[in-house]
């Protein structure tokens, strides 16, 4: 593989995010509609609000798309790429559903895809800049230290699952 390349592997779950979303754009908007209203847990009516969808999506996307640049790319994060492809998706995907007859352009949904996509490059951007976080070379350290900090951030990893789950 040349020095420049990227791997693939690190982009495989933007492929998949990105099929699912044109699939759910394809939809009828009476079918969505349907699921939107379905659920009396106002959380979950929230959750699956048209507004929150757009704006989920787009920022998992966007940090989808840091990640596979930061695994790729040894730690940096060229954010100015990174918001090219969700940004043009968003795009794409507004103009799509204004050609199928059973959807509508919207440009409040232009709008909760490019909040989505803010919030996305500014967690990006201060992982980035975080002392040793992101994008920052570790001082050197011993093996046993190396091993007692992945311990660390695997028990705080899972007891941040604990409570998300």
């Amino acid at each position: 593989m040349r020095q420049n390349s990227v791997p693939t592997s690190h982009f495989v779950p933007i492929i998949i995010v990105v099929t699912v979303l044109f699939v759910v754009a394809s939809l009828p908007g009476s079918d969505l509609h349907e699921v939107q209203i379905g659920p009396e847990n106002p959380l979950v009516r929230f959750l699956l609000s048209d507004p929150f969808m757009h704006f989920f999506t787009l920022a998992a996307l966007t940090l989808l798309v840091g990640i596979g640049h930061y695994l790729s790319r040894s730690g940096k994060i060229p954010l100015g790429r990174v918001v090219l492809l969700p940004l043009g998706y968003g795009i794409i995907i507004e103009v799509y559903q204004w050609i199928l007859p059973w959807r509508a352009f919207g440009m409040d949904d232009l709008l909760w895809n490019t909040v989505g996509i803010l919030l996305a490059l500014g967690l990006l951007w201060g992982l980035q800049r975080k002392p040793h976080g992101v994008g920052i070379k570790e001082p050197q350290t011993s093996g046993v230290q190396r091993r007692e900090r992945r311990d660390s951030q695997l028990k705080s990893l899972g007891v941040l699952c604990a409570l998300c789950g």
